[in-house]
Formats: C-alpha cells, structure tokens, sequence
C-alpha cells in the first residue's frame, strides 16, 4: 500500500487530512504498537474509527539480587512465533504496547550473564502486564573491559540506526567502552549517553573511519568534536597519500 498521510489525533481523538480524490483506505494504529484493520474512506466524508486492541507489558531488568536497573535487550515473542526487539534502559520501566495474547519474554545483556526467561505471560486488552528480569553475571571478567571500537549511528550514509537508540543498544549489549566510528564524522556520545542514565554503564570517546571509495576504510581514535569544520573535524583525506593518511591517523 502507498502511504499518502500521517497524523496524530488531538486529545479529543479527532483530526482532519487532506487525501487523493479517490477512494482511499484508512487505518487507526497506536504510535510503536498495534494497528487496526483498513477502513474505505472518500474525501469529504466522516468517519468514527474504532483503534485496535492494545496490551502494555512494562519491561525493566535488574541486576541479579539487587533493586539496581541496569539496561538490556529484551525479545518478546507472540503465539505465532513473531518477535519483536526492545531495548530498555536504567531509568525506569519501559512500556511496550502489543497486540494482545501470550507472550514469552527474554532478558539478555551480553555474554557475561545468564539470561532471563519468561513464559505463558497473558497480557489482555486494556491490561498492563509488569515484568521484571533479573540478570545474574556468570562470568568473572575482573581486569578486562568489553569495548566495541567499530559503531556506526545514522550520521553515516550506510546506517539508519538514530544516535540515541545506537548508544543505547550498545550499553545494553554489556559494552562497557564504546568509539564512535562514523564515516568521516566525528561524534560524541557523551551527552546522550548521560540523559539516559548510562554513563555508570558505558564509557566512551570519539573516533572516526575515514572512508576513501577508492583507496580504503580506517579507524581511529581519540578525534576532538570541532562543530565549525568540515565533518565535525573528521580528517581530510582526499588529497593524500596513503603514507600520509595513515600518519594523520597516527598509525
């Protein structure tokens, strides 16, 4: 189907829109959840849409033993078999909004802890279901730290991944040292790392891979955030040699 229009009631639950003149099909859906059956709709006319059932199931995850939130993935699966990813933060239960039934729910934070399952978890229309996961850590990793030195966000042309979510995504992996490596970007993950409470997860700096087409892709790291140039003062590269590249990069 070709999407012509998007729009978001007002609190009374009714919005107006332009459409084609022609038939057209509507259809009412929860923002991130559920969505309703279409519905045959003519210009001018007006219709009451009926949105579709809904289910919350509030998700959080614990360290094993403790009331300490940390984040994590979470996938939950429906009775066909169909599973959906979350990923949650430090900060406080987050909410889901499914289609309602069963559902079976698991809890991961990377290698270092023992996942958390849980199962037969009936989430009705109208209901909010709460369920915690506590992790317990099953590997001693005492002296060594998890660190991902390659991240794209969408600041590169070959990933739609949003910053926020990326960072995200990467403490609740259990990374605990993260570079950011955009294409001939520099990026600092700093100050969205710490409106979401991950800054006692995840430490971070800049990097950047610059991205010659013709020549090759390399990595490096620290790089200063310097909003006034070119690429956040990524390194230029299109007027050197590969000897220099790699001394500008301090190899």
């Amino acid at each position: 189907e070709r999407v012509h229009n998007r729009m978001v009631t007002h609190q009374a639950g009714i919005y107006s829109l332009e459409m084609p003149e022609s038939t057209n099909k509507l259809r009412v859906r929860w923002q991130h959840g559920p969505v309703g059956e279409a519905v045959n709709a003519t210009p001018g006319e007006t219709l009451t849409l009926k949105a579709p059932a809904v289910a919350r199931i509030s998700l959080e995850a614990k360290e094993f033993g403790t009331d300490q939130s940390i984040p994590a993935r979470v996938i939950l699966q429906n009775e066909l078999g169909k599973e959906t990813l979350q990923v949650i933060g430090p900060q406080g239960p987050t909410n889901r909004l499914v289609v309602p039934g069963q559902y079976a729910i698991l809890f991961t934070r990377g290698h270092e802890y023992e996942a958390s399952f849980h199962e037969e978890i009936n989430a009705e229309d109208g209901q909010t279901i709460s369920i915690v996961g506590e992790l317990q850590r099953v590997i001693d990793t005492s002296g060594w730290i998890a660190c991902d030195f390659h991240l794209h966000s969408d600041f590169s042309t070959d990933s739609a991944d949003p910053l926020r979510q990326r960072i995200l995504e990467v403490a609740a992996e259990g990374v605990e040292f993260a570079v950011s490596t955009d294409h001939d970007f520099v990026v600092d993950y700093a100050p969205l790392r710490d409106s979401q409470g991950l800054a006692p997860f995840l430490q971070v700096t800049q990097g950047v891979e610059m991205s010659n087409p013709k020549l090759n892709h390399a990595s490096s790291f620290p790089w200063d955030v310097k909003p006034l140039q070119s690429g956040q003062g990524a390194p230029s590269w299109h007027t050197l040699v590969p000897h220099d590249l790699f001394t500008l990069l301090g190899m």
